[in-house]
């Protein structure tokens, strides 16, 4: 078989085993979540060296199969397991659950009766950003990790002097208490959030953003 014919192959090997796998995007490339852990992934991988046995692992596959450029193996990600990636119901772009570093922030938002929604699809639709931001409102077990400080500046929102903080070993600003002030501070009619400014396995720094409903 030509090279072609051989991405053909992989390609309806790859839909055989749809039942097990999800096929979204990330960073512009095809991107495989793999439902049914390492047995599938090696069973796979032997199969498609029955059609090409210079097939390593799941990472050639998805590349002879999309006819993506081999060189870029090393460059980007192309698959993940389910227990670690999910994708946007929106957009299906690829979505990781696991933190890629210690200051990482998640930038997707879980929404009930419909699954998760990508920091991008929240911030580029006005209605899922307001039903995003009430969620937050007034919930001191909730803060916004998807818009910042500007972004809530354009949806109305001015921060509120003073900065908090939660460390593991020190001092701890309880968010529930500090919500309890600034409903004596604001009114009904003012929407009042938390806002994550930095946060590592042993701290968070927050703060409180306000905005007067019209």
């Amino acid at each position: 078989m030509n090279d072609k014919q051989i991405g053909e192959a992989l390609h309806s090997l790859l839909t055989e085993h749809y039942d097990y796998l999800d096929v979204v995007e990330y960073e512009e490339h095809p991107f495989i979540i793999v439902l049914d852990g390492w047995r599938c992934v090696e069973k796979i991988v032997e199969q498609a060296k029955q059609i090409d046995p210079e097939i390593s692992d799941l990472e050639d596959v998805i590349l002879r199969a999309y006819d993506i450029d081999i060189t870029l193996k090393f460059s980007s990600c192309y698959w993940g397991f389910g227990d670690e990636w999910t994708y946007c119901e929106d957009c299906r772009q690829a979505i990781c659950l696991s933190p890629a570093h210690a200051f990482d922030v998640p930038d997707y938002w879980f929404i009930d009766g419909h699954g998760y929604a990508c920091g991008d699809c929240i911030r580029d639709d006005e209605d899922v950003s307001e039903e995003y931001l009430a969620m937050l409102n007034r919930n001191h077990r909730n803060a916004n990790t998807i818009f910042d400080e500007d972004q809530l500046g354009k949806l109305g929102f001015k921060r509120v002097d003073g900065d908090y903080y939660c460390r593991m070993f020190s001092h701890c600003d309880c968010p529930e208490a500090v919500l309890h002030e600034a409903k004596k501070e604001y009114s009904k009619e003012t929407d009042i959030i938390f806002n994550i400014d930095s946060m590592n396995p042993f701290e968070v720094d927050y703060s409180l953003f306000v905005r007067v409903k019209a």
